[in-house]
């Protein structure tokens, strides 16, 4: 490898990025945004849904704002077993995501607001009689965050904000014996659980953000 090549190849290990998996969260937290699909979210204050990705945006407003939303996710995932010959259809199920924020300027300087979203969640339900029940079957996630922040401006071009994630999750995973069923006995098919668990937990984070 000459100079060049292992020069060029040293700035690029110094420059590379993390790369952050996403496979649950849960975006929707404001319908304006969906419209634009997020492209500057951090920084245009249409809304109080604002608050979700940049608290120092709330010195912005002017008088307090509420802002609701409601979004209905309904894909339409159908799977086919190709090794088994099975069709799963809809196993992507609807589900309805809220939220809700609300910002008020407390003078000239200052800002307080509180917003309840999700950012995580997914379900599942596929039929408890395919043959891939021990791979596939019924999984449930449920994330709620409050969010109460604060912010100040700094001056007229630059703004800090902060704020405390109050996060509770719940949930659920099932799963079948499916095509393991006939080693655990003439007895055992397809759709006996192989595999059920849930359970719910709370715990908090927080979260920064500057404006300029």
């Amino acid at each position: 490898m000459n100079k060049k090549h292992c020069s060029l190849l040293t700035i690029s290990i110094l420059f590379a990025c993390n790369a952050h998996s996403a496979g649950f969260q849960v975006a929707e937290h404001s319908a304006s945004g969906l419209g634009r699909a997020f492209s500057g979210e951090g920084a245009v204050a249409d809304n109080a849904s604002v608050l979700a990705r940049n608290p120092a945006a709330m010195t912005l407003f002017k008088e307090a704002q509420f802002s609701g939303a409601l979004s209905i996710v309904d894909p339409e995932v159908n799977v086919y077993d190709t090794l088994h010959k099975e069709q799963s259809d809809d196993v992507a199920p609807l589900q309805v995501v809220p939220a809700g924020y609300y910002i008020s300027p407390i003078n000239d300087n200052w800002a307080w607001g509180i917003g309840m979203f999700t950012t995580y969640g997914v379900a599942t339900d596929y039929p408890d009689d395919i043959s891939a029940g021990d791979m596939a079957g019924d999984t449930s996630l449920l994330s709620v965050n409050i969010n109460p922040n604060i912010a100040y401006r700094i001056n007229e071009k630059f703004s800090v904000g902060g704020g405390i994630n109050l996060v509770y999750a719940e949930a659920e995973l099932t799963r079948h014996k499916g095509a393991l069923a006939p080693l655990f006995g003439s007895g055992s098919s397809k759709s006996d659980n192989l595999i059920g668990m849930e359970g719910e937990t709370f715990a908090w984070g927080w979260n920064v953000g500057a404006l300029f």
